[in-house]
Parts: structure tokens; sequence; C-alpha cells
């Protein structure tokens, strides 16, 4: 999930120069996945355009289909550190669609990203773990909002429903000229909201 890089999180010198390495790997993996195709781009030559060595990257990345999920997974907890942390007095969508707003960078390199991702099955596979890792990170923050008031099932079922919102914007979002990303996730919170036509 495609994180803005100024999101205030407290991290030590070496954290950040970690997460540096890791965007400047993920950044080149966009940039020659875009140009060239998945299935035509080694190991050494995102390690070249990202100026690391080979070594560097393995450290970051086990293999080629890893290299956006540092990145994803920095999203992850950034969204559901940011959805902890606002105001308990906002209802359940009001915090989710401010902390996304807060978090999710609305650019055509994001939306790259997500292109990229969708047009390799190695990549999308890696994309939907995520997604699933989201789901259950979120279950105890929606079971805390909402005071404890919904079942296990409930509470997974919104969960489950707010990733899908996630997911389906930031999809829907690959291609684009002008992403609309808040626009989007606001439609579709609002939609699941409505009761989603069921």
């Amino acid at each position: 999930m495609p994180a803005n890089a100024s999101a205030p999180v407290s991290r030590t010198l070496t954290e950040r120069r970690h997460l540096e390495t890791q965007r400047a790997i993920a950044d080149a993996a966009v940039a020659l996945f875009a140009e060239r195709g998945y299935e035509n781009v080694t190991v050494e030559e995102i390690a070249r355009e990202a100026g690391v060595s080979t070594r560097t990257f393995y450290r970051h990345c086990a293999t080629k289909d890893d290299v956006f999920v540092p990145v994803l997974t920095e999203g992850i907890e950034e969204l559901v550190g940011a959805l902890a942390a606002r105001p308990s007095t906002e209802d359940l969508a009001t915090a989710v669609q401010a902390s996304y707003e807060e978090l999710v960078t609305e650019t055509a390199e994001a939306t790259r990203m997500i292109a990229v991702l969708m047009d390799a099955p190695p990549l999308r596979a890696r994309w939907l773990d995520a997604m699933h890792g989201v789901e259950g990170l979120l279950v105890p923050v929606v079971e805390a909002r909402t005071s404890g008031t919904m079942s296990s099932l409930e509470a997974r079922l919104t969960a489950g429903a707010i990733v899908l919102a996630i997911r389906a914007s930031l999809e829907l979002s690959a291609g684009k000229k002008k992403p609309t990303l808040a626009q989007d996730f606001s439609h579709a919170l609002a939609h699941l909201r409505s009761g989603a036509g069921l």
C-alpha cells in the first residue's frame, strides 16, 4: 500500500536508512517492471537501478517477488497505527477515512506501483497477502474502537469490509492518469455503510 513517506512515525536513524533503501529498491523495481515487464527484469538490474549492491538487495528482499513487501508492510503498520490513534469520539468509518487520507499518496507513482502489482501474478500474490495482513491487524482495532460491542465474527467482517474498500479503490486506480484514491475510498465506505446492496 503506497504510503506517504512524511507520515509522522518516530524511527531511529538506522531504521530510516533501512526504509530509504527499501523504498529505493521498490521504486527501481516499479520503473523497470513498468518499462520491460516483470519477467524481463533481474535482481541484479533492480539493485543497479536502485544504486545498491546485490548483497544489499538480498538483505532487504528474499526474492524478486518480495521487492514491494517491505513498503507494503510499512504502509499496513502506519495505517493501523493511524487508525488506533484517531480520537475515540470519531465513529469507525470517519476514523478509517481520515487515517486513509492521511497516509495514502495520491500520485501517478503510487498508482503505477499498483498497476505493476496487478500485472504480475507473483507480485499480485504478495499484494493479496499484504491485504490479508491488514485485515488481521485491523480486527483488534475495530474491537477496541467499538468498545467490544461486536462479536469476533462481526469484527472480522467489518475489518474485511474495510480492507476490501481499500483494495478496490487502490486497484481501480491502476492506470489512471489522475488518481482519485481518497474519493474512490470515500465512495466505497459510503456504499458499505448503506448496506452494499444486500
